[in-house]
């Protein structure tokens, strides 16, 4: 016999004493575990090392029932970085932002936008929101409007795609797909964030995870973990992003310039199928923004002789001449903050208000964006 091995006793009484040590012993170990995750809990919260609260993805029951890809009826002060302290509210059909009904009402306005976290608003509140803006440039101009937000943060064209065909039974008018840096090198995942998900509210919906995590996605030690894979994620897609900024010479550039051409045509033909206008933006992050990008330069072509509405924000931000910390989140983030939301929304409201551009907005008389210059 080794020397780890267990040695139970022969006799009925021995037995029994025996199982009621290895018991103790168990109920021991279990009530030490419980201790343990109890005090990391609270040193992750009276520390700020992780946020006690999350916005969490829709289950599988969830995703059959409701358009968006957020679980209803959540309001969440977002502290994944306690620096910058954010709001989010998701509606009853799991979009972001207030409640709105399925069924389009007689003379709306109703834009879709979908992107990643740009279009989400990470480090936002509900009010400051890229959509949410846009939505008040609009309903100045238009009356009744609404801008739907379907941003999905992490996601390229190729999780984008089956976003759109949730919401084009919302019956919009126009559907904004807004590009950001990263959308292009993530094509080079081995696995899209679309079936990742999948995967996520098949776990979810599945027991025991199903018991557990509606106990355990509002405390630190759930969401540090999630930070913790996203970091590893991240970090593992640096080098492709990379290439948006060098000299490609495998020509993995090319290659994923072409997929990704090949699936905004595929979002065109979808819009068009459905007589809907569709809207390309491209929103620079700070570094395209002050130094250039190879890609807006490339889509800029690329929509243009494809008849597709494009615009490319990089002049108006730049003629804004605003800092980056006043434009972005810096220097805790990099994403876009308020008032670069503002001049991004107020933009494209310019750029969809032109004369004869959009059919579905009865403007008023006086006053709206439509009348500036």
């Amino acid at each position: 016999m080794s020397a780890t091995a267990v040695s139970v006793p022969g006799s009925p009484a021995a037995r029994r004493d025996w199982l009621a040590v290895a018991v103790r012993r168990l109920l021991l170990m279990a009530v030490a575990l419980v201790i343990a995750l109890v005090i990391a809990e609270l040193v992750l919260r009276l520390f700020h090392l992780a946020p006690a609260q999350g916005v969490a993805t829709v289950n599988a029951r969830q995703f059959a029932r409701v358009p968006g890809m957020f679980a209803p009826h959540q309001h969440v002060r977002d502290l994944q970085k306690p620096a910058l302290p954010y709001v989010v509210t998701i509606d009853s059909l799991g979009f972001r932002g207030a409640e709105f009904t399925r069924a389009k009402p007689a003379n709306q306005l109703r834009v879709v936008m979908v992107g990643d976290s740009y279009v989400y608003g990470d480090f936002v509140d509900d009010d400051q929101t890229f959509p949410a803006q846009l939505e008040r440039q609009l309903r100045r101009a238009c009356g009744d409007a609404l801008v739907i937000n379907a941003g999905l943060g992490g996601t390229t064209i190729v999780d984008q795609a089956p976003m759109l065909q949730r919401a084009l039974p919302l019956a919009p008018d126009v559907v904004v797909l807004v590009y950001v840096v990263d959308d292009i090198a993530n094509l080079e995942a081995s696995k899209s964030d679309w079936d990742l998900l999948a995967e996520n509210r098949e776990r979810k919906s599945q027991f025991p995870l199903s018991v557990v995590y509606p106990i355990v996605h509002n405390t630190a030690l759930w969401n540090l973990a999630l930070r913790v894979r996203a970091t590893s994620l991240i970090r593992a897609g640096e080098t492709s992003l990379s290439q948006d900024y060098s000299h490609d010479s495998t020509g993995t550039t090319s290659r994923l310039r072409n997929r990704y051409g090949d699936a905004l045509l595929a979002f065109r033909d979808t819009l068009k199928a459905h007589n809907t206008r569709f809207v390309f933006v491209m929103y620079p992050s700070a570094a395209e923004l002050r130094h250039g990008s190879v890609n807006l330069p490339w889509l800029e072509r690329f929509a243009a002789s494809h008849d597709i509405a494009a615009l490319n924000l990089q002049a108006a931000l730049g003629a804004s001449q605003l800092p980056d910390t006043t434009l972005y989140r810096f220097p805790v983030d990099g994403h876009p903050g308020p008032t670069g939301y503002a001049i991004a929304s107020d933009t494209l409201a310019k750029h969809m208000l032109a004369p004869g551009e959009l059919a579905a907005c009865r403007l008023r008389e006086k006053g709206g964006v439509h009348n500036a210059p």
